[in-house]
């Protein structure tokens, strides 16, 4: 209350709210007249509560006070999950779970040194996997002004050392972190930081001559291989292939298009040794050959992308496959003719790819007639503009989901 007297809500007004509320009732329950104040029935009311043990008046006032703040679900006023029959059991277990985790790591974000982070967060995390409710709450207060530090710790919470503990990685016989440097024609100094996973012998991927190239996602600004250890690890041992994860430069350290053209050097560079810069054998194999054993050849790389928990709205590791493969067609068409070009990828395996960043790929056309009321259409900067585009022949394309942009129905 105190901050909004003030009129600058705060966490340090809060904080100190919360600190002269216990002190005063510390100080009256120290120094204070043992019997209540002279206020209505409060006495009467004491009189007839001393015949309780201080055991049976501590849990009934905390099951009051439960009782108060659940009032609303009580009296049946709460607000209905309408998605609760149309997802699965443990999808919704999991988004408990790792919403719990969220809020826990979010809270402990400020406490340094890290030992002492790392422990809090996962006290925090027990705490408000119990009270889901609240880990609602403090996430919503999060998210309402996300920042690049809240991010990355709630995503990369999968390398705190206790949560570690708790996790079952599948072992495999490799996994090496390597630094790769740039091929001869690019613009850029720094190192490719890559992570290489082998289930087989080690020994045996000098005899390999296929490989899944994979791009993490974290919304471009967070999240390496270690943070995607569990799939990328589960991806060797199925496949049987060598899994290479690139730690492509983060935003806003590395801004746009460093990591895009990180992993375009990174392809180039494969494919030019044919693998052998990761230690492959470099041996190409014939296409009639490709066909019988359904493998891909050493230059022909199948580039995947990874998929994000929870938390993240779409995947950038798709969305930088996907710019890759752009780069790749854009690089041999300005090749000229009889020289060797870039090998295209055997396949693309994306996973919500991010494809289209503008607003109204997602929204519905009910949301949008909302927008083009008279009463808002006035309010809202850029609505004209959005109107004139959407009436242009290269608005009427397909977006997300097979459904076609409104301005090509009204159109039709």
């Amino acid at each position: 209350m105190i901050d909004h007297l003030l009129g600058r809500p705060s966490p340090s007004w809060k904080r100190t709210q919360v600190f002269l509320v216990i002190l005063f009732w510390l100080w009256k329950l120290v120094y204070g007249n043992p019997g209540a104040p002279r206020v209505l029935w409060l006495r009467r009311l004491n009189k007839k509560l001393q015949r309780f043990s201080p055991w049976q008046i501590i849990v009934s006032t905390l099951t009051a006070v439960y009782a108060v703040k659940n009032l609303d679900k009580i009296l049946g006023l709460g607000c209905k999950f309408y998605l609760s029959t149309s997802i699965h059991p443990r999808i919704i277990r999991a988004t408990w779970i790792a919403t719990g985790l969220d809020a826990g790591f979010a809270t402990a974000m400020s406490i340094r040194p890290k030992w002492l982070k790392d422990l809090c967060s996962m006290l925090f995390s027990i705490y408000y996997i119990i009270y889901a409710n609240e880990a609602d709450e403090k996430l919503r207060r999060f998210r309402a002004v996300p920042t690049v530090e809240m991010f990355r710790i709630t995503w990369e919470k999968t390398t705190n050392p206790y949560l570690r503990l708790l996790a079952q990685s599948p072992s495999i016989s490799l996994h090496r972190k390597i630094l790769l440097p740039r091929p001869s024609s690019s613009s850029y100094d720094r190192p490719i930081t890559v992570h290489i996973y082998f289930a087989p012998p080690a020994h045996q991927l000098h005899n390999t001559t296929d490989l899944i190239l994979d791009f993490p996602g974290g919304g471009f600004v967070a999240m390496s291989p270690e943070h995607h250890d569990d799939r990328l690890r589960n991806w060797a041992l199925k496949t049987g292939k060598p899994v290479l994860a690139v730690d492509y430069g983060k935003s806003p350290e590395y801004p746009y298009p460093f990591a895009m053209d990180e992993c375009f050097d990174l392809y180039h560079l494969l494919a030019e040794t044919s693998g052998r810069c990761i230690g492959m054998s470099g041996r190409k194999l014939k296409r009639d050959h490709l066909r019988g054993l359904g493998v891909c050849l050493p230059s022909c790389i199948a580039l995947s992308a990874s998929h994000s928990y929870t938390c993240t709205p779409f995947n950038s590791g798709a969305t930088l496959v996907v710019g890759v493969m752009v780069k790749i067609l854009q690089h041999n068409a300005a090749i000229p003719a009889g020289e060797t070009k870039l090998p295209a990828p055997l396949s693309l395996v994306l996973n919500y790819a991010a494809l289209d960043f503008n607003f109204t790929s997602w929204m519905s056309p009910d949301n949008l007639r909302v927008l083009r009321t008279e009463q808002s259409s006035g309010d809202l900067p850029g609505m004209r503009e959005l109107a004139v585009a959407e009436e242009s022949p290269a608005a009427c394309q397909p977006v997300e989901h097979g459904r076609e942009n409104t301005a090509c129905e009204r159109n039709a």
